[in-house]
């Protein structure tokens, strides 16, 4: 069985790579910085502080924005392997004791998967939002200070997209779990026995219970 991981497979992604732009034009500000003959050198060397000083920042941010990108990515590779390979272990044949075929199984393995996928980008959501709000009283006190908040509302407008786009992967793995129960019960077309009946209850009941709206309240 295939499975997408929403992106995060993605070697550079769109705010690394925004990073590491800033970091390149800082760098080329700071190699033209030694030929520019209008400004004294007591000037160069203040800016120079300063264009240092960025670049080290940058690097702390990239730094710390691949070490979450990689933190969401196990998270979710974890719970897929975990529910895979216990789902998998029981499945011995087309028919299994518990009364569902090969193809319900599986069906019901992506809507358990599905499931679990969408909590792992709840709890992923939930901090970032967090984040978000620490941020934005660091901005608030910051402004009262007269400091300079440029960087921190960047951060914060690149936080509050990822938290965008999570809930929007969240919602599409729901919609999917849904729609994997209902491709089961279409696939388990025989008579069912009162296990089989009582085991798609009890998965659908799962579905039901952990609704979009359910689900993406806890956040």
């Amino acid at each position: 069985m295939q499975t997408k991981l929403s992106g995060m497979n993605t070697q550079m992604d769109a705010t690394s790579k925004n990073i590491q732009n800033q970091i390149a034009n800082a760098q080329k500000k700071l190699e033209n910085l030694s030929s520019d003959e209008k400004i004294s050198v007591e000037e160069k060397m203040k800016k120079r502080q300063e264009i240092r000083q960025e670049i080290t920042s940058l690097n702390q941010q990239l730094r710390q924005h691949q070490i979450e990108r990689r933190k969401e990515k196990q998270q979710v590779e974890t719970s897929m392997d975990d529910m895979i390979g216990s789902k998998q272990n029981n499945v011995k044949s087309d028919k299994p004791a518990n009364g569902l075929s090969d193809a319900s199984m599986q069906a019901i393995i992506v809507a358990d998967f599905s499931m679990k996928q969408a909590k792992v980008q709840g709890n992923i959501t939930t901090q970032m939002k967090g984040e978000a709000s620490t941020l934005r009283t660091e901005i608030k006190m910051d402004k009262s200070r007269g400091g300079n908040v440029e960087k921190k509302e960047d951060r914060l407008a690149k936080l509050e997209e990822r938290i965008g786009e999570n809930t929007q992967a969240q919602i599409s793995n729901l919609v999917d779990a849904k729609k994997a129960m209902e491709e089961a019960a279409k696939k388990d077309a025989e008579p069912e026995t009162t296990e089989t009946q009582n085991n798609n209850e009890d998965k659908t009941d799962k579905i039901e219970e952990a609704n979009i709206d359910g689900v993406l309240n806890e956040n």
